[in-house]
């Protein structure tokens, strides 16, 4: 059967995806200190929590099987992600919290995180890994940690924008215009 790809090598944005057999355990961990930052704030995003990304067409992005959708204006369980960091990413941010540039991972109802293979290919959730095809980097207009109601762009490992047109979600362009914006809320 057809895999994905092993986390090895570079990821995308300011974290790289390791090899844990060539590191070892202790390396994996990051060297930057977490600084408390708003750790009271509520709408902070961390690690963990569990999200709904809305496309500029008020639809949100949904998993069907394997095919990322964006079909209804409705927060149910095929809608919602779980947001995570991968212990294989050396970030140089805090780790209790999403920053731009930061690479995080989304997985679907299914247990399986979503993924671009290839540029202009459809975003599917396929496999429980957290390599490279399923890496996606945050880009968002300021530098400010990651919130509830911030409008985000997430970039693909081909260096393209996940974008929403009817009701499909592909990894098209290297834009980051209106089909690109996804405003990220939480349950």
């Amino acid at each position: 059967p057809e895999r994905s790809p092993e986390g090895t090598g570079s990821g995308a944005g300011s974290g790289r995806v390791e090899d844990t057999e060539l590191l070892g355990a202790s390396r994996i961990q990051s060297s930057w200190q977490a600084v408390s930052l708003g750790s009271d704030d509520p709408d902070l995003i961390r690690p963990g929590d569990r999200i709904f990304l809305r496309a500029h067409t008020g639809c949100y992005i949904d998993v069907a099987e394997e095919m990322a959708l964006a079909r209804w204006d409705d927060t149910g369980d095929w809608q919602q992600l779980v947001i995570e960091k991968s212990p294989l990413v050396v970030e140089d941010t805090d780790p209790s919290l999403f920053h731009p540039g930061d690479l995080m991972f989304l997985k679907a109802h299914t247990g399986r995180y979503l993924d671009a293979q290839d540029e202009g290919s459809p975003v599917q959730a396929r496999w429980q890994d957290l390599g490279v095809w399923q890496g996606l980097e945050l880009a968002k207009k300021d530098s400010d940690p990651l919130r509830v109601g911030d409008i985000v762009f997430l970039k693909s490992h081909t260096g393209m924008y996940i974008d929403v047109h009817n009701h499909q979600v592909q990894a098209r362009w290297a834009d980051e215009g209106d089909w690109q914006a996804l405003t990220i809320s939480r349950s």
